[in-house]
């Protein structure tokens, strides 16, 4: 038996943001869970938040990398709407000093839900971005403040905490993301390229 009250609500899916690191020719998806209530077919309302998330998105990698289009998912990750932008949005962030341009190199953005009363069941918020040389990587290292990057803070801040459509965790609860993110070389990316 849980120790809390299960929510009522569930998120209805999620937004997805397509990019590629095309310094190695890969692509990546991120993605969050919606907000409960989203409506899955509102595109031009949620194309709207895609673009304004992927903007500050790309002003938080490098010139590796273009955010490349957006998608809405169902909650069991089927992809119910898909489409790229007009035109890539590159990358402007600045290689972190001496860090090279690593094809497994993650940032993750964590946070938990809100939930709406004392008692009631929240859930977390993950989702990982792969970074190339955005990021200092020092080894041992396991987290990074996006205070260090300013427009790092801007996406978690203005971007996905100010969002009225995501991020939730998977009862559709708002998730508030932290500013301290857990930083790290993807293992599975390590085996499948080499580095």
């Amino acid at each position: 038996m849980p120790s809390c009250t299960l929510p009522i609500t569930t998120s209805p899916g999620k937004l997805v943001l397509m990019y590629s690191q095309i310094t190695r020719g890969h692509d990546h998806r991120i993605s969050w869970h919606f907000i409960a209530g989203v409506n899955l077919t509102d595109i031009p309302d949620l194309r709207t938040e895609a673009e304004r998330l992927a903007d500050m998105l790309a002003d938080a990698l490098t010139a590796a990398f273009r955010v490349t289009g957006w998608a809405i998912a169902t909650p069991s990750g089927s992809i119910f709407y898909e489409e790229p932008f007009p035109a890539p949005i590159p990358g402007t962030l600045a290689p972190a000093a001496g860090v090279a341009d690593w094809a497994s190199t993650t940032i993750a953005f964590v946070g938990t839900g809100l939930a709406p009363a004392p008692g009631v069941c929240h859930g977390r918020s993950i989702s990982r971005l792969f970074t190339g040389a955005s990021y200092p990587m020092t080894p041992g290292t396991k987290t990074y403040s996006a205070g260090g990057t300013a427009t790092l803070q801007t996406f978690i801040v203005n971007g996905l905490n100010a969002s009225t459509y995501v991020p939730a965790d998977v009862y559709g609860q708002q998730a508030d993301i932290l500013t301290v993110c857990p930083i790290q070389w993807n293992a599975a990316a390590q085996r499948k390229w080499g580095c």
